[in-house]
Protein backbone atom coordinates (compact mmCIF):
# COMPACT_ATOMS: atom_id res chain seq x y z
CA UNK A 1 0.00 0.00 0.00
CA UNK A 2 1.11 3.58 -0.62
CA UNK A 3 1.38 6.06 2.29
CA UNK A 4 1.85 9.76 1.69
CA UNK A 5 2.91 11.91 4.65
CA UNK A 6 4.62 15.14 5.63
CA UNK A 7 5.80 16.97 8.76
CA UNK A 8 4.12 20.25 9.67
CA UNK A 9 4.25 22.76 12.49
CA UNK A 10 1.81 22.89 15.39
CA UNK A 11 0.23 25.95 13.78
CA UNK A 12 -1.03 24.03 10.75
CA UNK A 13 -4.57 22.70 10.71
CA UNK A 14 -4.88 19.48 8.73
CA UNK A 15 -8.24 18.94 7.00
CA UNK A 16 -9.31 15.70 5.32
CA UNK A 17 -9.25 17.22 1.84
CA UNK A 18 -6.13 19.39 1.99
CA UNK A 19 -2.78 19.94 3.65
CA UNK A 20 -0.64 23.08 3.90
CA UNK A 21 2.08 23.70 1.32
CA UNK A 22 4.86 24.50 3.81
CA UNK A 23 6.42 21.45 5.47
CA UNK A 24 8.61 21.62 8.55
CA UNK A 25 12.27 20.61 8.31
CA UNK A 26 13.89 22.09 11.41
CA UNK A 27 13.16 23.95 14.62
CA UNK A 28 14.89 25.45 17.65
CA UNK A 29 13.86 25.18 21.30
CA UNK A 30 15.09 26.14 24.74
CA UNK A 31 15.85 23.68 27.50
CA UNK A 32 12.75 22.89 29.53
CA UNK A 33 10.43 23.66 26.61
CA UNK A 34 7.54 21.59 25.31
CA UNK A 35 7.69 21.52 21.53
CA UNK A 36 4.90 20.26 19.28
CA UNK A 37 4.64 19.42 15.60
CA UNK A 38 2.33 17.38 13.38
CA UNK A 39 2.42 14.60 10.83
CA UNK A 40 -0.17 14.70 8.06
CA UNK A 41 -0.67 11.39 6.31
CA UNK A 42 -3.03 9.49 4.01
CA UNK A 43 -3.40 6.11 2.34
CA UNK A 44 -3.53 6.39 -1.42
CA UNK A 45 -5.25 3.11 -2.26
CA UNK A 46 -6.76 1.39 0.78
CA UNK A 47 -7.93 1.66 4.37
CA UNK A 48 -6.23 0.24 7.42
CA UNK A 49 -3.99 1.34 10.27
CA UNK A 50 -0.42 2.49 10.74
CA UNK A 51 1.99 1.95 13.55
CA UNK A 52 4.16 4.94 14.37
CA UNK A 53 7.75 4.73 15.55
CA UNK A 54 9.95 7.62 16.65
CA UNK A 55 13.70 7.32 17.00
CA UNK A 56 14.94 10.21 19.11
CA UNK A 57 17.30 11.01 21.96
CA UNK A 58 14.59 13.41 23.20
CA UNK A 59 11.39 12.14 24.86
CA UNK A 60 8.50 12.19 22.37
CA UNK A 61 4.81 11.34 22.79
CA UNK A 62 2.21 10.92 20.02
CA UNK A 63 -1.54 11.52 19.87
CA UNK A 64 -4.00 11.56 17.02
CA UNK A 65 -5.86 14.69 15.94
CA UNK A 66 -9.61 14.14 15.87
CA UNK A 67 -12.08 16.11 13.77
CA UNK A 68 -14.87 17.81 15.69
CA UNK A 69 -18.15 19.32 14.46
CA UNK A 70 -18.29 23.08 14.11
CA UNK A 71 -21.89 24.03 13.57
CA UNK A 72 -21.55 27.70 14.46
CA UNK A 73 -18.33 29.59 13.73
CA UNK A 74 -19.19 33.14 14.76
CA UNK A 75 -21.54 35.99 13.91
CA UNK A 76 -18.84 38.29 12.57
CA UNK A 77 -15.93 37.52 10.27
CA UNK A 78 -12.85 39.13 8.82
CA UNK A 79 -10.39 37.71 6.29
CA UNK A 80 -8.02 36.20 8.87
CA UNK A 81 -9.90 32.93 9.33
CA UNK A 82 -9.76 29.40 7.96
CA UNK A 83 -13.41 29.41 6.94
CA UNK A 84 -16.76 30.88 7.89
CA UNK A 85 -18.54 27.63 7.05
CA UNK A 86 -19.68 24.88 9.40
CA UNK A 87 -18.00 21.52 9.04
CA UNK A 88 -15.51 19.12 10.57
CA UNK A 89 -12.41 20.86 11.95
CA UNK A 90 -9.26 19.38 13.56
CA UNK A 91 -9.15 20.09 17.28
CA UNK A 92 -9.30 17.21 19.79
CA UNK A 93 -6.08 15.36 20.68
CA UNK A 94 -6.80 11.77 21.60
CA UNK A 95 -4.78 8.63 22.40
CA UNK A 96 -3.73 6.42 19.51
CA UNK A 97 -5.93 3.47 18.55
CA UNK A 98 -5.41 -0.14 19.65
CA UNK A 99 -4.18 0.70 23.10
CA UNK A 100 -1.95 3.55 21.96
CA UNK A 101 -0.27 1.59 19.17
CA UNK A 102 -1.62 2.84 15.84
CA UNK A 103 -3.13 5.59 13.75
CA UNK A 104 -6.16 5.16 11.51
CA UNK A 105 -5.50 5.17 7.75
CA UNK A 106 -8.37 6.74 5.81
CA UNK A 107 -8.58 6.16 2.08
CA UNK A 108 -7.77 9.40 0.22
CA UNK A 109 -8.38 11.46 3.37
CA UNK A 110 -5.67 13.25 5.29
CA UNK A 111 -5.43 12.74 9.02
CA UNK A 112 -2.92 14.16 11.49
CA UNK A 113 -0.82 12.95 14.39
CA UNK A 114 0.35 15.35 17.10
CA UNK A 115 3.90 14.92 18.41
CA UNK A 116 5.06 16.45 21.69
CA UNK A 117 8.75 16.75 22.52
CA UNK A 118 9.42 17.42 26.20
CA UNK A 119 12.93 18.85 26.32
CA UNK A 120 14.47 18.31 29.78
CA UNK A 121 15.89 21.34 31.57
CA UNK A 122 19.22 19.53 31.85
CA UNK A 123 19.23 18.54 28.16
CA UNK A 124 22.61 18.87 26.49
CA UNK A 125 22.52 21.69 23.93
CA UNK A 126 23.00 20.82 20.30
CA UNK A 127 21.20 19.39 17.30
CA UNK A 128 18.95 16.34 17.50
CA UNK A 129 17.33 14.45 14.64
CA UNK A 130 13.96 12.78 15.04
CA UNK A 131 13.22 9.91 12.67
CA UNK A 132 9.54 9.10 12.25
CA UNK A 133 8.36 5.93 10.55
CA UNK A 134 4.81 4.96 9.66
CA UNK A 135 4.21 1.30 8.93
CA UNK A 136 0.81 0.78 7.41
CA UNK A 137 -1.21 -2.39 6.96
CA UNK A 138 -4.45 -2.46 4.98
CA UNK A 139 -7.32 -4.86 5.56
CA UNK A 140 -5.94 -7.31 3.01
CA UNK A 141 -2.58 -7.47 4.78
CA UNK A 142 -0.66 -5.37 2.25
CA UNK A 143 2.02 -3.25 3.94
CA UNK A 144 3.61 0.12 3.23
CA UNK A 145 6.05 2.43 4.99
CA UNK A 146 6.98 6.09 5.11
CA UNK A 147 9.93 7.69 6.91
CA UNK A 148 10.63 11.35 7.58
CA UNK A 149 13.02 13.44 9.66
CA UNK A 150 12.90 16.60 11.76
CA UNK A 151 15.99 18.42 13.07
CA UNK A 152 15.66 20.18 16.43
CA UNK A 153 18.34 22.44 17.89
CA UNK A 154 18.34 22.76 21.67
CA UNK A 155 19.66 26.17 22.76
CA UNK A 156 21.85 26.33 25.86
CA UNK A 157 19.38 28.33 27.96
CA UNK A 158 16.55 27.25 30.24
CA UNK A 159 13.04 28.57 29.60
CA UNK A 160 12.12 30.56 32.74
CA UNK A 161 8.91 30.07 34.71
CA UNK A 162 5.78 31.98 33.77
CA UNK A 163 5.48 35.20 35.77
CA UNK A 164 2.15 36.35 34.32
CA UNK A 165 -0.96 35.06 36.10
CA UNK A 166 -3.28 32.98 33.95
CA UNK A 167 -6.75 31.75 34.87
CA UNK A 168 -9.08 29.68 32.72
CA UNK A 169 -12.26 29.02 34.65
CA UNK A 170 -12.71 25.38 35.64
CA UNK A 171 -16.40 24.56 36.14
CA UNK A 172 -16.79 21.79 38.69
CA UNK A 173 -20.52 21.39 38.12
CA UNK A 174 -19.81 20.59 34.46
CA UNK A 175 -17.55 17.73 35.57
CA UNK A 176 -20.33 16.40 37.78
CA UNK A 177 -22.82 16.63 34.91
CA UNK A 178 -20.81 15.00 32.12
CA UNK A 179 -19.29 12.25 34.29
CA UNK A 180 -22.50 11.63 36.27
CA UNK A 181 -20.83 11.83 39.67
CA UNK A 182 -22.12 13.77 42.69
CA UNK A 183 -20.33 17.02 43.46
CA UNK A 184 -17.70 16.50 46.19
CA UNK A 185 -17.99 12.71 46.10
CA UNK A 186 -14.61 10.95 46.17
CA UNK A 187 -15.00 10.10 42.49
CA UNK A 188 -15.64 13.78 41.78
CA UNK A 189 -12.44 14.78 43.64
CA UNK A 190 -10.45 12.26 41.60
CA UNK A 191 -11.76 13.70 38.32
CA UNK A 192 -11.26 17.26 39.55
CA UNK A 193 -7.61 16.52 40.33
CA UNK A 194 -7.01 15.32 36.77
CA UNK A 195 -8.52 18.48 35.30
CA UNK A 196 -6.58 20.76 37.66
CA UNK A 197 -3.36 18.91 36.83
CA UNK A 198 -4.03 19.36 33.12
CA UNK A 199 -4.69 23.08 33.57
CA UNK A 200 -1.49 23.56 35.55
CA UNK A 201 0.51 21.62 32.95
CA UNK A 202 -0.67 24.15 30.35
CA UNK A 203 0.31 27.28 32.25
CA UNK A 204 -2.83 27.93 34.28
CA UNK A 205 -1.58 29.14 37.65
CA UNK A 206 -4.75 30.69 39.12
CA UNK A 207 -7.84 28.60 39.86
CA UNK A 208 -11.51 29.54 40.25
CA UNK A 209 -12.40 28.52 43.80
CA UNK A 210 -16.19 28.22 44.33
CA UNK A 211 -16.62 29.44 47.88
CA UNK A 212 -20.32 29.55 46.91
CA UNK A 213 -21.84 28.36 43.64
CA UNK A 214 -20.49 30.75 40.98
CA UNK A 215 -23.21 33.04 39.56
CA UNK A 216 -21.82 32.71 36.05
CA UNK A 217 -23.65 32.05 32.78
CA UNK A 218 -26.93 31.45 34.55
CA UNK A 219 -30.35 32.43 33.21
CA UNK A 220 -32.29 34.82 35.43
CA UNK A 221 -34.49 32.80 37.75
CA UNK A 222 -32.64 29.56 37.11
CA UNK A 223 -29.72 28.00 38.93
CA UNK A 224 -26.70 25.83 38.29
CA UNK A 225 -25.87 22.64 40.12
CA UNK A 226 -24.74 23.44 43.64
CA UNK A 227 -20.95 23.61 43.72
CA UNK A 228 -20.35 25.34 47.04
CA UNK A 229 -17.15 24.57 48.91
CA UNK A 230 -18.05 26.21 52.22
CA UNK A 231 -20.43 24.31 54.49
CA UNK A 232 -22.89 26.66 56.20
CA UNK A 233 -25.27 26.28 59.10
CA UNK A 234 -27.31 28.85 60.98
CA UNK A 235 -28.58 29.13 64.53
CA UNK A 236 -30.36 32.13 66.08
CA UNK A 237 -29.38 34.33 63.12
CA UNK A 238 -25.69 33.56 63.41
CA UNK A 239 -23.96 31.63 60.68
CA UNK A 240 -21.33 28.98 61.22
CA UNK A 241 -18.84 28.15 58.47
CA UNK A 242 -16.84 25.00 57.82
CA UNK A 243 -13.97 25.71 55.40
CA UNK A 244 -12.53 22.18 55.39
CA UNK A 245 -13.51 21.55 51.76
CA UNK A 246 -11.88 24.84 50.79
CA UNK A 247 -8.75 23.62 52.52
CA UNK A 248 -8.80 20.34 50.60
CA UNK A 249 -9.41 22.17 47.33
CA UNK A 250 -6.51 24.58 47.84
CA UNK A 251 -4.12 21.95 49.19
CA UNK A 252 -4.87 19.72 46.20
CA UNK A 253 -4.38 22.54 43.71
CA UNK A 254 -1.13 23.71 45.30
CA UNK A 255 0.23 20.18 45.12
CA UNK A 256 -0.66 20.05 41.41
CA UNK A 257 1.09 23.32 40.55
CA UNK A 258 -1.52 26.04 41.02
CA UNK A 259 -0.17 29.14 42.76
CA UNK A 260 -3.12 31.54 43.05
CA UNK A 261 -6.87 31.38 43.64
CA UNK A 262 -9.88 33.54 42.83
CA UNK A 263 -13.23 33.60 44.57
CA UNK A 264 -16.05 33.80 41.98
CA UNK A 265 -18.32 36.87 41.89
CA UNK A 266 -20.24 37.47 45.08
CA UNK A 267 -23.02 39.18 43.12
CA UNK A 268 -24.69 38.03 39.92
CA UNK A 269 -23.16 38.43 36.47
CA UNK A 270 -23.87 41.32 34.08
CA UNK A 271 -24.84 43.95 36.59
CA UNK A 272 -24.66 42.78 40.21
CA UNK A 273 -28.45 42.78 40.50
CA UNK A 274 -28.81 39.87 42.92
CA UNK A 275 -27.11 37.45 45.26
CA UNK A 276 -25.59 34.20 44.04
CA UNK A 277 -27.08 30.85 44.99
CA UNK A 278 -26.21 30.04 48.61
CA UNK A 279 -27.30 26.91 50.48
CA UNK A 280 -27.17 25.90 54.12
CA UNK A 281 -27.09 22.38 55.50
CA UNK A 282 -29.40 20.77 58.03
CA UNK A 283 -28.84 17.95 60.48
CA UNK A 284 -30.79 15.53 58.28
CA UNK A 285 -28.31 16.08 55.44
CA UNK A 286 -30.67 18.13 53.31
CA UNK A 287 -29.73 21.52 51.88
CA UNK A 288 -31.83 24.66 51.77
CA UNK A 289 -31.30 27.59 49.42
CA UNK A 290 -31.31 30.84 51.38
CA UNK A 291 -30.17 33.34 48.72
CA UNK A 292 -30.47 33.57 44.95
CA UNK A 293 -32.09 35.54 42.15
CA UNK A 294 -34.91 36.65 44.45
CA UNK A 295 -32.38 38.32 46.78
CA UNK A 296 -31.47 41.88 45.69
CA UNK A 297 -27.77 42.65 45.92
CA UNK A 298 -28.45 45.38 48.48
CA UNK A 299 -30.53 43.06 50.68
CA UNK A 300 -29.63 43.70 54.35
CA UNK A 301 -29.95 39.96 55.01
CA UNK A 302 -27.47 39.10 52.26
CA UNK A 303 -25.09 41.88 53.22
CA UNK A 304 -25.14 40.60 56.82
CA UNK A 305 -24.42 37.07 55.56
CA UNK A 306 -21.52 38.31 53.40
CA UNK A 307 -20.08 40.21 56.33
CA UNK A 308 -20.05 37.08 58.46
CA UNK A 309 -18.82 34.86 55.61
CA UNK A 310 -15.95 37.05 54.49
CA UNK A 311 -14.89 37.87 58.03
CA UNK A 312 -14.63 34.16 58.74
CA UNK A 313 -13.07 33.28 55.41
CA UNK A 314 -10.33 35.92 55.48
CA UNK A 315 -9.48 34.82 59.01
CA UNK A 316 -9.23 31.26 57.70
CA UNK A 317 -6.92 32.39 54.89
CA UNK A 318 -4.66 34.24 57.29
CA UNK A 319 -4.54 31.26 59.62
CA UNK A 320 -3.42 29.09 56.66
CA UNK A 321 -1.04 31.84 55.42
CA UNK A 322 -2.92 31.89 52.11
CA UNK A 323 -4.02 35.52 52.16
CA UNK A 324 -1.53 36.55 49.46
CA UNK A 325 -2.76 33.78 47.14
CA UNK A 326 -6.39 34.93 46.86
CA UNK A 327 -8.29 37.56 44.90
CA UNK A 328 -12.04 38.16 44.81
CA UNK A 329 -14.66 39.06 42.21
CA UNK A 330 -17.70 41.30 42.57
CA UNK A 331 -19.75 40.89 39.34
CA UNK A 332 -18.60 39.60 35.97
CA UNK A 333 -18.84 41.90 32.94
CA UNK A 334 -20.98 44.79 34.21
CA UNK A 335 -22.00 47.26 31.51
CA UNK A 336 -22.01 51.06 31.71
CA UNK A 337 -25.67 51.13 32.79
CA UNK A 338 -24.78 49.05 35.86
CA UNK A 339 -22.16 51.46 37.14
CA UNK A 340 -24.12 52.79 40.13
CA UNK A 341 -25.19 49.45 41.58
CA UNK A 342 -21.78 47.97 40.81
CA UNK A 343 -20.10 50.89 42.61
CA UNK A 344 -22.16 50.16 45.71
CA UNK A 345 -21.35 46.44 45.67
CA UNK A 346 -17.65 47.09 45.06
CA UNK A 347 -17.47 49.59 47.92
CA UNK A 348 -19.13 47.11 50.26
CA UNK A 349 -16.69 44.33 49.32
CA UNK A 350 -13.59 46.49 49.48
CA UNK A 351 -14.46 47.58 53.01
CA UNK A 352 -14.83 43.93 54.02
CA UNK A 353 -11.78 42.76 52.08
CA UNK A 354 -9.18 45.29 53.11
CA UNK A 355 -5.79 44.06 51.99
CA UNK A 356 -7.26 41.83 49.26
CA UNK A 357 -7.76 42.61 45.56
CA UNK A 358 -11.24 42.76 44.05
CA UNK A 359 -11.13 42.39 40.26
CA UNK A 360 -13.64 41.93 37.43
CA UNK A 361 -13.79 41.54 33.68
CA UNK A 362 -15.39 44.54 31.97
CA UNK A 363 -15.27 46.66 28.83
CA UNK A 364 -16.57 50.10 29.82
CA UNK A 365 -13.77 52.58 30.50
CA UNK A 366 -16.11 54.62 32.73
CA UNK A 367 -15.52 52.12 35.55
CA UNK A 368 -11.83 53.03 35.46
CA UNK A 369 -12.27 56.76 34.92
CA UNK A 370 -14.60 57.02 37.90
CA UNK A 371 -12.35 54.77 40.00
CA UNK A 372 -15.20 52.37 40.63
CA UNK A 373 -13.11 49.21 40.24
CA UNK A 374 -9.97 48.24 42.09
CA UNK A 375 -8.45 45.97 39.41
CA UNK A 376 -10.12 46.03 35.97
CA UNK A 377 -9.73 42.98 33.75
CA UNK A 378 -9.99 44.64 30.35
CA UNK A 379 -11.23 43.06 27.14
CA UNK A 380 -8.41 43.14 24.60
CA UNK A 381 -10.42 45.21 22.11
CA UNK A 382 -10.66 48.06 24.66
CA UNK A 383 -7.18 47.82 26.16
CA UNK A 384 -5.70 50.75 24.24
CA UNK A 385 -8.70 52.88 25.20
CA UNK A 386 -8.07 52.13 28.90
CA UNK A 387 -4.36 52.89 28.45
CA UNK A 388 -5.24 56.23 26.83
CA UNK A 389 -7.35 56.96 29.92
CA UNK A 390 -4.26 56.46 32.10
CA UNK A 391 -4.43 52.80 33.07
CA UNK A 392 -1.18 50.87 33.40
CA UNK A 393 -1.74 47.51 31.62
CA UNK A 394 -2.59 44.82 34.14
CA UNK A 395 -5.15 42.09 33.54
CA UNK A 396 -6.82 41.42 30.18
CA UNK A 397 -9.28 38.91 28.77
CA UNK A 398 -11.19 37.81 25.71
CA UNK A 399 -14.18 35.51 25.40
CA UNK A 400 -16.88 35.17 22.71
CA UNK A 401 -15.68 38.54 21.50
CA UNK A 402 -13.81 40.05 19.74
CA UNK A 403 -14.47 38.01 16.60
CA UNK A 404 -12.84 40.33 14.10
CA UNK A 405 -9.57 42.30 13.92
CA UNK A 406 -8.14 41.02 17.24
CA UNK A 407 -6.59 37.69 18.22
CA UNK A 408 -8.68 34.86 19.61
CA UNK A 409 -8.67 31.06 19.67
CA UNK A 410 -11.92 29.99 18.03
CA UNK A 411 -11.74 26.74 16.08
CA UNK A 412 -12.42 28.44 12.73
CA UNK A 413 -9.41 30.72 13.20
CA UNK A 414 -5.83 29.83 12.23
CA UNK A 415 -3.66 28.74 15.14
CA UNK A 416 -1.27 31.64 14.53
CA UNK A 417 -4.09 33.98 15.63
CA UNK A 418 -4.09 32.10 18.93
CA UNK A 419 -0.34 31.89 19.46
CA UNK A 420 0.39 35.55 18.76
CA UNK A 421 -0.99 36.43 22.19
CA UNK A 422 2.38 35.53 23.71
CA UNK A 423 4.06 38.37 21.82
CA UNK A 424 1.28 40.77 22.79
CA UNK A 425 1.43 39.79 26.45
CA UNK A 426 5.07 40.83 26.47
CA UNK A 427 4.65 43.98 24.37
CA UNK A 428 1.95 45.30 26.72
CA UNK A 429 3.68 43.99 29.85
CA UNK A 430 0.45 42.23 30.84
CA UNK A 431 0.28 40.92 34.42
CA UNK A 432 -2.65 38.55 34.03
CA UNK A 433 -4.95 36.87 31.51
CA UNK A 434 -8.46 35.54 32.12
CA UNK A 435 -10.70 33.31 30.05
CA UNK A 436 -14.07 31.99 31.13
CA UNK A 437 -14.10 28.55 29.49
CA UNK A 438 -11.72 25.79 30.51
CA UNK A 439 -14.47 23.16 30.53
CA UNK A 440 -17.93 24.73 30.09
CA UNK A 441 -20.02 21.80 28.87
CA UNK A 442 -23.44 23.45 29.16
CA UNK A 443 -25.56 25.32 26.67
CA UNK A 444 -25.93 29.09 26.76
CA UNK A 445 -26.89 30.25 30.26
CA UNK A 446 -26.33 26.73 31.58
CA UNK A 447 -29.79 25.51 30.59
CA UNK A 448 -28.79 22.06 29.27
CA UNK A 449 -25.92 19.61 29.59
CA UNK A 450 -24.22 19.07 26.22
CA UNK A 451 -21.97 16.47 24.65
CA UNK A 452 -18.78 18.46 23.99
CA UNK A 453 -17.74 16.02 21.26
CA UNK A 454 -20.89 17.03 19.37
CA UNK A 455 -21.46 20.62 20.45
CA UNK A 456 -18.36 22.82 20.53
CA UNK A 457 -20.40 26.04 20.58
CA UNK A 458 -22.61 25.91 23.72
CA UNK A 459 -25.57 24.75 21.67
CA UNK A 460 -24.96 27.14 18.79
CA UNK A 461 -24.65 30.24 20.96
CA UNK A 462 -20.91 30.92 21.20
CA UNK A 463 -18.18 30.68 18.57
CA UNK A 464 -17.04 27.08 18.38
CA UNK A 465 -14.14 26.49 20.74
CA UNK A 466 -14.96 29.36 23.08
CA UNK A 467 -16.67 27.32 25.83
CA UNK A 468 -13.85 24.87 26.55
CA UNK A 469 -10.19 24.00 26.00
CA UNK A 470 -10.34 20.33 27.00
CA UNK A 471 -12.71 17.49 26.16
CA UNK A 472 -13.95 15.09 28.86
CA UNK A 473 -12.12 11.86 28.09
CA UNK A 474 -12.62 8.39 29.53
CA UNK A 475 -12.04 7.71 33.22
CA UNK A 476 -12.07 11.40 34.04
CA UNK A 477 -9.00 12.16 31.95
CA UNK A 478 -9.23 15.44 30.00
CA UNK A 479 -8.29 15.39 26.33
CA UNK A 480 -6.37 18.41 25.11
CA UNK A 481 -7.36 20.51 22.14
CA UNK A 482 -5.07 22.04 19.52
CA UNK A 483 -6.13 25.42 20.90
CA UNK A 484 -5.03 24.43 24.41
CA UNK A 485 -1.58 23.32 23.25
CA UNK A 486 -1.06 26.32 20.98
CA UNK A 487 -1.99 28.78 23.72
CA UNK A 488 0.59 27.08 25.94
CA UNK A 489 3.09 27.68 23.13
CA UNK A 490 2.10 31.36 23.29
CA UNK A 491 2.95 31.33 26.99
CA UNK A 492 6.30 29.72 26.17
CA UNK A 493 6.93 32.50 23.64
CA UNK A 494 6.24 34.99 26.43
CA UNK A 495 8.67 33.19 28.72
CA UNK A 496 11.34 33.17 25.99
CA UNK A 497 10.83 36.91 25.48
CA UNK A 498 11.20 37.49 29.21
CA UNK A 499 14.50 35.63 29.12
CA UNK A 500 15.65 37.68 26.15
CA UNK A 501 14.59 40.83 28.00
CA UNK A 502 16.78 39.86 30.95
CA UNK A 503 19.73 39.29 28.62
CA UNK A 504 19.34 42.16 26.16
CA UNK A 505 17.12 44.69 27.96
CA UNK A 506 13.37 45.16 27.65
CA UNK A 507 13.61 48.18 25.36
CA UNK A 508 15.62 46.19 22.82
CA UNK A 509 13.05 43.39 22.84
CA UNK A 510 10.22 45.88 22.37
CA UNK A 511 12.06 47.39 19.39
CA UNK A 512 12.45 43.93 17.92
CA UNK A 513 8.74 43.17 18.32
CA UNK A 514 7.76 46.52 16.80
CA UNK A 515 9.98 45.74 13.82
CA UNK A 516 7.88 42.64 13.17
CA UNK A 517 4.84 44.72 12.13
CA UNK A 518 4.19 47.69 9.92
CA UNK A 519 2.85 50.91 11.38
CA UNK A 520 5.40 51.62 14.08
CA UNK A 521 4.46 49.40 17.02
CA UNK A 522 2.89 46.05 17.80
CA UNK A 523 -0.66 46.49 19.06
CA UNK A 524 -3.68 44.35 19.86
CA UNK A 525 -5.02 45.28 16.43
CA UNK A 526 -1.64 45.32 14.67
CA UNK A 527 0.18 42.05 15.14
CA UNK A 528 2.13 39.54 13.02
CA UNK A 529 -0.12 37.22 11.06
CA UNK A 530 0.42 33.83 9.55
CA UNK A 531 2.14 30.61 10.54
CA UNK A 532 5.45 31.41 8.84
CA UNK A 533 5.73 34.82 10.51
CA UNK A 534 5.10 33.42 13.98
CA UNK A 535 7.60 30.59 13.54
CA UNK A 536 10.25 32.96 12.18
CA UNK A 537 9.79 35.36 15.09
CA UNK A 538 10.15 32.60 17.67
CA UNK A 539 13.23 31.23 15.95
CA UNK A 540 14.71 34.72 15.87
CA UNK A 541 14.10 35.04 19.62
CA UNK A 542 15.90 31.76 20.18
CA UNK A 543 18.85 32.74 17.99
CA UNK A 544 19.23 36.06 19.80
CA UNK A 545 19.30 34.21 23.12
CA UNK A 546 21.83 31.75 21.71
CA UNK A 547 24.15 34.50 20.47
CA UNK A 548 24.11 36.32 23.80
CA UNK A 549 24.68 33.14 25.81
CA UNK A 550 27.53 31.94 23.61
CA UNK A 551 29.27 35.33 23.59
CA UNK A 552 29.20 35.81 27.36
Amino acid sequence: MDITAGIYSSLAKIFPDRIPEQQLCSASVLRGERYSFQLAYTAENNRGSAGVEVKSALPVSVRKVELVPVRFCAWEFDEYIISDAPGLYPDCLAPLDNGGKSLPLMLKQYRAAWFTVDVPEDCAPGKYTLEITLTGVDYSGERGTWTGHLDIEVINAVLPELTMKYTSWLHGDCLSSVYHVPVFSEHYWQILEKFIANAAAHGVNMLLTPLVTPPLDTAVGRERLTNQLVKISIENGKYSFDFSRVGRFVDTALTLGIKYFEVPPLFTQWGAAAAPKVVIGHDDGKEEKIFGWDTPSDSPEYRDFLTQLLTGFTAFLREKHWEKLFVFHCSDEPAAEHLCIYRDCQKFLQELLEGFTVMDALSSVDFFRQQVIQEPVVTISKLDEFISAGMVPGWIYYCCNPQTVYPNRFIHMPSARNRVMGLLFYRYNVRGFLHWGFNFYYSYLSQDVLDPFFSTDAGGNYPAGDPFLVYPGKDGVPLDSIRHEVFFEALQDLRALELLGELAGRSEVEKFLDSCVSGGSMKMDNYPKGEENLLDIRNSINMRIKNIVENN
